[in-house]
């Protein structure tokens, strides 16, 4: 997984999904507030999502494996 190329369309599908959840929380979390819906991109499915790890973003695959997030947004190294 580690040598993995994401193109620039998965980086910005696997952002999307991690935003669009967030959003969600803090919509449920704040059901009193007026928040303007922007409309969603549609986006392709992808094997990889990003979660929150030791206070950090990092990408997890569908085994749950847990890799960094390179500066270039690209895969890095397996940390779990």
């Amino acid at each position: 997984m580690e040598d993995r190329v994401l193109n620039i369309d998965e980086i910005a599908s696997i952002n999307n999904a991690y935003w669009k959840i967030e959003d969600e929380k803090y919509r449920n979390g704040n059901p009193d507030k007026e928040i303007p819906r922007e409309s969603e991109p549609s986006d392709e499915e992808s094997d990889i999502k990003i979660v929150i790890y030791n206070n950090k973003k990092h990408y997890c695959d569908l085994d749950g494996n847990i890799y960094t997030i390179k500066e270039n947004l690209q895969i890095g190294d397996m940390i779990k």
